[in-house]
């Protein structure tokens, strides 16, 4: 079997049916072709509407958000509520055989809760509250839905070993994941055409950036919030040796195959 490709859907992806209807058609016909797949979602924009409906202000540092129980059970609600619901009825109605699923299940995140740690931009410690650092990943139960034919759909939850869930950026979960299943490709699917050099052009997108370009940009302030962790993260998995890395965007059919063909989104170097 070949090794899995990764998607990473952000909650403005989830939201975006018309384009993920297109998407979850060029998944279809990926696994048709015996491409094997995972899916990793956030919900951040679910569950900042979630909060606000219940009167919480969202705290963020570093484009990672701050989670205390009250953000946390409004992140559960989102997650593996209303966007899972939402993105496995488009991906099944399109014909994905897509299991929806989230990492508390059978312990597939297994994560401990993060210690306070530097972010760029503060010049203290910030604790990030319920967020968890991911210790294991249950590959054996990820790869037997993979080989029962199923699509996993992955909420980026996870919990500890005395049943705390934590709050995990769907990042983080998508780079753990695909460096322990040895993915071939990883594309963090956004909403926006990939790393942009001026945010108010869609056409300035960058086809590449190393984290000296990263570095450069950080300090001209063109890659902010989101972005930055997303980089971040996509830095992670090229060092833990996925080779093709992307960010790209947004939703449509046939995006995958321009990215491999180099035609569609930020390839991370």
């Amino acid at each position: 079997m070949a090794g899995p490709w990764v998607l990473k859907l952000g909650g403005d992806v989830v939201r975006d049916a018309e384009g993920l209807e297109g998407l979850a058609a060029e998944i279809r016909d990926c696994h048709i072709s015996g491409q094997p797949l995972v899916i990793v979602h956030g919900g951040g924009p679910q569950g900042t509407a979630i909060m606000n409906r219940l009167g919480l202000e969202p705290r963020f540092a570093g484009g990672r958000r701050i989670t205390d129980e009250s953000t946390l059970e409004a992140m559960v609600m989102a997650l593996p509520g209303q966007t899972s619901t939402a993105l496995t009825a488009i991906l099944t109605k399109e014909g994905v055989p897509a299991l929806g699923v989230s990492g508390v299940s059978s312990f597939l995140v297994e994560a401990e809760k993060r210690p306070p740690r530097e972010i760029i931009g503060h010049e203290e410690l910030v604790d990030f509250g319920l967020v968890g650092d991911i210790r294991q990943v249950n590959t054996k139960a990820i790869m037997a839905l993979i080989e029962a034919g199923f699509v996993p759909v992955i909420a980026c939850l996870g919990m500890d070993r005395q049943g705390q869930v934590l709050n995990i950026n769907a990042d983080v979960v998508a780079v753990d994941l695909a460096a322990r299943l040895k993915a071939e490709l990883l594309v963090a699917v956004a909403g926006v055409p990939g790393v942009l050099a001026d945010p108010s052009d869609m056409d300035s997108r960058f086809s590449q950036i190393d984290e000296t370009l990263f570095a450069q940009q950080i300090e001209a302030g063109t890659i902010q919030g989101g972005m930055i962790a997303k980089l971040e993260e996509a830095f992670r998995a090229r060092e833990a040796g996925i080779e093709q890395v992307l960010i790209a965007g947004p939703p449509h059919n046939g995006l995958l195959q321009a990215c491999l063909a180099g035609e569609a989104g930020t390839r991370v170097l």
